[in-house]
């Protein structure tokens, strides 16, 4: 079926073909004790090293950072200045990170082609822990997500995405992504992903499909034509997706029915991260310097000069990565750390004995307050 909203500027085409069946996840391993609840566990053949159960083996550094999160009289995230672990094996450019659910696994997409899980499991060493390494891209990875429902690694380039099984660690499915550019999954539990193309469309994938895309739309506006998609990001519920755009614009586009409900530009330069909440707020960040939080139920459909709720111009160079922890918003610009609150805003410089290089991906462990930061050398490094 397809359709064409004039008024939006919306064209959607839908193309379903035949489905795989669905895997069965009865004989998988749970957390939960629900039987009705989907499997959030990992394989077994990948848990070879026990995590840590009594704090009194924990040495140096480790022990340093339990004793300040047992001391700490606060939630609100704080850096530490401390060195924990580094993660060897990558020889470029680090593009994507994401670390699972449960703070057990971390994943790693590089430009040299390959894609590695790591164990962050592993206390009281200063070398990570690789479990296994991906070398099926013939280009260099760009984007990168971890379905938990189904144990699904989830990588892209510019040519094809792939899907590995972690359980059978053995790719299950390929899809020609021509001109994709940036790659983000829908909630928990979904076997969906969704991409982002230099050509200004939207790509929605069923790792469950065989042949490829489940949807597609072409995002153009009265505003702008062609644009090139550099971020996108689902609310929690997966009704609504965020674009960001090469000229600083935000598109929000109904998943449901594929309209466009709102656009508005907060900036004036590639928007490089984008994160959504379920009440409608966007948090993006930019090459202009700038974080914003814009609430798109505010903004006038197609006006650019929509003004962001709140703008943080604190930078000095653009920001590389953005995570949100509850009432905390970390972001990561070249060799600071700055953290936003409601409690006050403060900012951390890198020192040298931390981190070298300059930071192009960060991933923030929200449970033990941990940071991973990915540098143009290919350098990985767990802080705290």
């Amino acid at each position: 079926s397809s359709g064409i909203n004039a008024e939006y500027g919306v064209l959607a085409y839908m193309d379903i073909p035949n489905a795989a069946p669905t895997p069965d996840y009865s004989s998988r391993p749970r957390y939960a004790s629900d039987n009705n609840s989907p499997p959030y566990s990992y394989p077994s053949s990948l848990l070879t090293c026990k995590p840590l159960d009594q704090c009194d083996t924990l040495k140096d550094n480790w022990r340093r950072v339990w004793e300040g999160s047992v001391t700490s009289t606060t939630d609100h995230f704080a850096f530490r200045y401390v060195f924990l672990q580094q993660f060897n094996g990558h020889s470029d450019r680090i593009n994507a990170l994401r670390v699972t659910e449960d703070e057990c696994f971390l994943l790693s997409g590089s430009k040299d082609k390959t894609v590695i899980l790591w164990d962050l499991r592993a206390s009281n060493t200063a070398l990570g822990r690789k479990i296994k390494r991906f070398d099926e891209h013939l280009r260099p990875v760009l984007g990168l997500t971890y379905l938990d429902y189904s144990y699904t690694v989830v990588s892209m380039d510019s040519q094809q995405t792939i899907c590995t099984d972690l359980e059978r660690q053995k790719v299950v499915t390929k899809y020609e992504s021509k001109n994709a550019v940036v790659l983000a999954n829908l909630p928990r539990a979904s076997n969906r992903i969704i991409q982002g193309t230099t050509d200004s469309t939207l790509r929605t994938f069923d790792t469950r499909v065989r042949d490829g895309v489940v949807m597609e739309w072409k995002v153009a506006t009265p505003l702008r034509s062609v644009q090139i998609i550099k971020s996108i990001q689902c609310d929690p519920v997966g009704t609504w997706v965020a674009a960001g755009f090469s000229s600083g614009t935000i598109h929000v586009l109904d998943l449901r029915v594929g309209v466009m409900m709102h656009a508005f530009r907060p900036h004036q330069a590639d928007v490089t991260n984008i994160i959504c909440s379920q009440s409608g707020d966007v948090f993006t960040s930019s090459n202009d310097s700038n974080v914003s939080v814009c609430h798109w139920k505010h903004a006038k459909t197609f006006t650019e000069g929509h003004q962001p709720d709140y703008k943080y111009q604190g930078y000095r160079d653009g920001v590389t990565g953005m995570c949100l922890l509850e009432d905390d918003l970390v972001t990561c610009a070249n060799y600071r750390i700055t953290t936003i609150s409601p409690a006050g805003n403060s900012t951390t410089k890198l020192r040298s004995e931390l981190f070298r290089g300059g930071v192009s991906a960060m991933a923030v462990l929200p449970q033990n307050k941990l940071v991973v930061l990915g540098a143009d050398s290919g350098a990985l490094r767990l802080l705290s």
